[in-house]
């Protein structure tokens, strides 16, 4: 290892410069303090390193820096080992305009800024996800089906209640036929009813009448005259189906079901 001599000096213009960190101040007045007493610096990064105090990447950034202000010289000579193998590199550093930093009343020298490195622009990449599609391949007609999902707007559907419903739901709330109320005027004791307004003629409803009846339920029954024309009535019973502004014949009744009829 090399060992330094002691003739490091301090400078007043080394120490003043405000341009200049500690450990740049410490470097250049070690390589000044060598050039003065005729020396070549050829010391190395890590043997400086040791004697500073400071670690080699420190050493090493600072002197490039000392450089690229325009403070130091470096010069790199290369020469062949002689066990062979690479070739060794040698660097010499000389301190520029050394006078400025040693004689009293020079005025230090100039420090140039280093020019920050200009950023890399990032550059960004739109990169377009591309839509998969599942497939679905039918065994049995070995063609291709897209796995799409209808989407199926739910409508509510409301049922319309059969006429069976309609005469259970008026027998448990015990509608009394006599107090429906409906168009036709009283004539006598018969009820006048349009034959084709008033009354309906459905086999439907006459079955389910009939079946009610079989089943113990009671219909009552109430003279009516059957308006066909103006002049043209005919006389028959019918009764009022519950919920309903209708009526059915009695007379139409048995011919459905004679058996119902007393």
């Amino acid at each position: 290892m090399h060992e330094f001599k002691d003739f490091t000096r301090l400078f007043k213009n080394v120490k003043k410069c405000k341009e200049l960190n500690w450990q740049e101040k410490a470097i250049l007045t070690e390589i000044i303090s060598y050039q003065l007493n005729g020396d070549s610096f050829k010391v190395k990064d890590i043997t400086l390193a040791i004697e500073l105090g400071m670690d080699k990447g420190t050493i090493s950034k600072f002197v490039n820096r000392l450089h690229k202000k325009g403070l130091l010289n470096k010069t790199t000579v290369s020469f062949a080992s002689l066990s062979g193998g690479k070739p060794k590199r040698l660097r010499t550093i000389t301190v520029i305009d050394i006078e400025l930093w040693t004689e009293k009343g020079k005025t230090p020298p100039t420090i140039k800024a280093i020019e920050a490195k200009p950023k890399k622009a990032t550059s960004v990449e739109i990169v377009e996800t591309p839509v998969i599609k599942t497939e679905i391949t039918s065994t049995e007609t070995n063609t291709i089906q897209l796995d799409v999902k209808p989407v199926v707007k739910t409508k509510k559907v409301v049922k319309e209640k059969s006429l069976e419903e309609q005469l259970h739901e008026a027998d448990s709330k015990k509608v009394d036929t006599n107090t429906s109320t409906i168009k036709n005027t009283s004539t006598g004791d018969a009820i006048t009813i349009h034959a084709f307004n008033d009354i309906d003629n459905s086999t439907d409803t006459g079955n389910i009448i009939a079946n009610k009846i079989r089943n113990n339920e009671k219909y009552e029954f109430v003279n009516v005259l059957v308006q066909f024309g103006d002049n043209d009535f005919v006389k028959d019973e019918a009764m009022l189906i519950p919920n309903s502004n209708k009526y059915f014949l009695k007379s139409r009744l048995k011919a459905i079901d004679e058996s119902v009829i007393d």
